[in-house]
């Protein structure tokens, strides 16, 4: 305080501190807390030592970018197939209804029910 008192310019203390704060809490929170990103410090290292190496890198996320578009073929597949298939229920379930009035309806004169 007494420096501030002083007319020291004091700012570029106080903002350097920031800095320094914050790569401290960076380094020692660089861990992932979520399960599912748990192993990508893992993958990432063994991709900076293959690089560092020179050997080829093989990029799993292109791997399975292509084995995910794969599999949204097949699902879009599956749902055009559920989609017939839920059309020809509903239309049993309509042609149901008609035979259960039919079937209701059978053996009376013509208008008897709305009476």
């Amino acid at each position: 305080m007494l420096g501030k008192h002083a007319c020291f310019e004091i700012q570029f203390a106080i903002d350097q501190l920031s800095r320094v704060v914050t790569a401290h809490f960076g380094l020692h929170a660089n861990r992932f807390a979520d399960p599912n990103f748990s192993g990508v410090d893992d993958e990432i290292a063994k991709q900076c030592a293959v690089v560092d190496s020179g050997d080829e890198v093989v990029d799993p996320m292109g791997l399975s970018i292509t084995k995910l578009g794969e599999e949204v073929k097949e699902l879009e597949k599956e749902v055009k197939e559920l989609e017939k298939t839920y059309k020809e229920k509903l239309a049993l379930l309509s042609l149901k209804e008609c035979m259960t009035d039919t079937l209701q309806l059978k053996g009376d004169e013509a208008g008897i029910s709305l009476l």
